[in-house]
């Protein structure tokens, strides 16, 4: 049996599982675009020199690094499938070990001129109260200068995590690691403590922090799409990330 019957065996099984039409159209493009390589060479064996020569065939067509990694991934997952139904005579990743690096991108900071002009572009946004979304994403701002918490974290702030009395939020970080962070600012944890008055006006589905205008528990999708616009309006021309702690 050829390796691209196998392939089909393989691609046949992730559709009857039920996975998404968008990684069974990654599995079949990347597994396909072996098969066809495989075919090409001299020697069909798969081995840890066929592994090596397909990842130098990659490199070669000027692959991107994470576009290495998902093919490499693609085929590891297959072949470890085959392997598990004894449709391999062998698994080449057995014991295979290789790096792929990806570069690293730096984030772009803020300088102290764009950090004043996105906090006053916030702040003037809700001067007279505003709409829940405008109050949200103006405590947000505020709140990721003031912690330096990611928006990912401080989307999973619940009501029952903040004690505005000793003026800390218990966040939930990577590996559900807890820690407590302090927030020094009055005037940030003054409008903290004015968002939790109106928050029960606003929801009652919902113990989440931070909302949108329907009372639903910000996302941070919800946060990020907001605060780029934010940047917007406050003439920033850079594309942010989540902003860093910096000195106000």
């Amino acid at each position: 049996m050829a390796f691209s019957d196998d392939i089909q065996i393989f691609l046949d099984y992730c559709e009857g599982k039920g996975l998404s039409a968008h990684t069974c159209r990654a599995y079949k493009g990347d597994l396909n675009n072996f098969a066809d390589w495989l075919a090409s060479r001299a020697d069909h064996d798969l081995s840890e020199e066929m592994l090596d020569e397909w990842l130098k065939e990659m490199r070669s067509r000027h692959y991107a690094p994470a576009t290495i990694k998902r093919k490499f991934a693609s085929l590891k997952v297959a072949l470890r499938w085959l392997d598990d139904k004894q449709l391999l005579a062998t698994n080449p990743f057995h014991g295979y070990r290789t790096t792929i690096r990806q570069p690293r991108k730096l984030p772009k900071a803020l300088g102290k001129a764009e950090v004043k002009a996105l906090l006053q572009c916030a702040s003037s946004i809700t001067k007279s109260d505003g709409d829940i979304r405008q109050r949200t994403i103006r405590l947000a701002v505020e709140l990721l200068f003031a912690t330096g918490i990611r928006v990912g974290e401080l989307c999973s702030i619940k009501l029952r995590d903040i004690d505005l009395a000793s003026g800390t939020m218990t966040v939930n970080g990577k590996g559900s690691r807890e820690r407590q962070v302090f927030i020094v600012d009055d005037n940030v944890l003054s409008l903290l403590g004015g968002y939790i008055e109106s928050h029960g006006t606003w929801t009652t589905g919902t113990r989440v922090l931070l909302l949108t205008n329907r009372g639903t528990a910000a996302t941070p999708d919800f946060i990020r799409r907001n605060l780029h616009e934010l940047a917007r309006k406050a003439g920033i021309n850079k594309r942010i990330t989540c902003p860093s702690r910096e000195k106000r």
